[in-house]
Parts: C-alpha cells; sequence; structure tokens
C-alpha cells in the first residue's frame, strides 16, 4: 500500500491481431508464500466524501485500516477467527487499449479489476484484443494458458465455466448498477444468437427466467445463462 492490485505484464501474446479474442484458461492459482492480506480501505469511490459521510454515520471518527494477514493452509484462509474456504480468483486480468491507460483497480471494456469469483480455475476469460500482441496484464497469477480467436471481435469481457456463459459489463464514475446490467443482458443475448443461433427475443425470454447475476467491483457485473439449455 497505497500501490494496490500489482500486475504482471504486459505479456505479447504471438499472432494475435487488432480485432481478435484472447481466450486465457486459468489452469491453476497457488499461493506465493502461504498468506494472504486484507484490509478495510480508506477511501469509497468515487471521493473521500463519501468516507466522511459513512464515518459520521457510523460514530466514528475515521475508518479504521482493519489490516489483517490471513494464512493460507488446508484449503482455507484464516480471517482473525474465522476460517474460510480456500477459494482463489483472479481479481484484475485485462488486455490493452490503443489510446488509453488504465489504473489497475479500475473495470471496462479492457476487463480490469472485475473481481468476479468465477474467473477462477478452470474458467476462460474471453477478452477483446485492441493492439497487435493483445499485451494481457493480470494480477499475482501463474501458469496460465492464453489462445487467440482468430478474426473474431468482441466488445466486452465474456468468461466461461465447465457450466456457464458469461457476458461482463461495468461503469464508472456517474453511472448505475442497472446500466452495467443492461449492457451485460444484451451482450449475452448477442453471444446468443450469433454463436448458438437463439433468435434474440427468445433469448431475451429465457434469460428472465434462468439468468444467473454476479456482481463484482465498481458495478461490474456478469450475466449468465447455463450452458445446459444450449447447443454448440
Amino acid at each position: 500500500m497505497p500501490h494496490s492490485n500489482p500486475q504482471s505484464g504486459p505479456i505479447y501474446v504471438r499472432g494475435t491481431k487488432k480485432g481478435d479474442t484472447l481466450a486465457v484458461k486459468i489452469e491453476d492459482i497457488q499461493p506465493l508464500t502461504g498468506q494472504g492480506s486484507t484490509r478495510i480501505v480508506s477511501f469509497w469511490y468515487p471521493t473521500k466524501y463519501d468516507t466522511d459521510l459513512a464515518s459520521k454515520f457510523l460514530g466514528h471518527d475515521a475508518v479504521p485500516h482493519g489490516t489483517r494477514v490471513c494464512p493460507i493452509s488446508d484449503g482455507k484462509v484464516h480471517f482473525g477467527g474465522f476460517a474460510i474456504p480456500y477459494r482463489p480468483m483472479i481479481g484484475t486480468i485485462s488486455t490493452a487499449d490503443p489510446m488509453e491507460s488504465y489504473l489497475s483497480w479500475l473495470p471496462g471494456p479492457h476487463g480490469g479489476n472485475m473481481d468476479l469469483s468465477q474467473i477462477t480455475v478452470g474458467a476462460t476469460v474471453y477478452l477483446p484484443v485492441r493492439v497487435d500482441g493483445a499485451l494481457l496484464h493480470l494480477g499475482d497469477v501463474h501458469a496460465v494458458q492464453g489462445d487467440a480467436i482468430r478474426n473474431k471481435a468482441i466488445e466486452w469481457p465474456r468468461l466461461e465455466d465447465d457450466s456457464t456463459l458469461y457476458a461482463v459489463a461495468a461503469t464508472q464514475a456517474g453511472r448505475s448498477l442497472e446500466d452495467a446490467m443492461r449492457m451485460a443482458f444484451m451482450n449475452l443475448i448477442l453471444w446468443l444468437e450469433t454463436d448458438y443461433s437463439v433468435d434474440r427475443w427468445l433469448a431475451f425470454g429465457l434469460l428472465t427466467l434462468v439468468s444467473q447475476v454476479r456482481i463484482g467491483n465498481f458495478w461490474t457485473v456478469a450475466v449468465g445463462v447455463p450452458k445446459k439449455y444450449l447447443s454448440p
């Protein structure tokens, strides 16, 4: 701290071209030192004034830092007196934008700090390639294998595991959770129409019955559909 969300990269993926889609299969995630850490952030997005208001509401002069070192052993994360199941995931993973640099704690069309628990071992994350070589960045992750999907462009990240397809969208300052939800649903509907030949309005109706919604960091939303309802 204060330099959070450290990244490994950029990783140049040979052969990828602008307009491709990068598929990153997560093979394994292992703790490097046998421990992790947590803290309570001293700010709330987007300004410190939100924290001031929350502190007054809670009756505190300041938000405590709440830093804890959490040993990881026997499939458990030891947080204070609690033993929490160890379920590793990648908080931040992204490709590069040709025009802009992003802070590693922001999500967006590039991916970024999505904090979705579904980005874990066995999942495949699909990211838009906007520069040759993709320039993949990710958090403290090892043994990852990437591939390119030729001549297939996507607008936002996608996520796939053994049972579910997810479309991901995010908003930033001044926009709502509803905006992210709407974009994720539209992206998923178009994915089903394009790749699975499901009429968009049939897909719309299907998702009102079987969709799965996950919420991550800064209004990152993943909307999923179980694969059992689809044929390739």
